[in-house]
């Protein structure tokens, strides 16, 4: 049985040893409500996540919802960070007379 337990032991430490030899590359992607620039907790806990998670050498990628309705661009750069947005539905069915109607009423 300790013949068993060593050999285990052996190929248990060689994989641990591939193991930290590997370099590995995790990739995040946020789904957002919101982000920066808007002013809130919700904005101000995701940056912080995101910079920790930059600092341990992740990728994150960013995509905020129609709900961050202060969008002009596809994406937007702040603080370093590629934020890409999805339009307002409202934005992208103006021409649809019921949502213009909805948008003035």
């Amino acid at each position: 049985m300790a013949q068993v337990d060593a050999a285990a032991g052996r190929d248990h430490r060689a994989l641990r040893k591939a193991v930290r030899e590997v370099t590995l590359t995790m990739r995040i992607l946020h789904v957002l409500d919101h982000s920066i620039p808007l002013h809130s907790g919700y904005s101000y806990r995701t940056l912080a996540i995101l910079r920790q998670q930059r600092a341990l050498g992740w990728e994150t990628l960013h995509v905020t919802s129609a709900k961050h309705n202060i969008a002009t661009a596809p994406a937007e750069d702040v603080d370093g960070l590629t934020f890409y947005r999805t339009l307002g539905l409202a934005r992208r069915l103006s021409h649809v007379g019921v949502i213009t109607g909805l948008r003035e009423g």
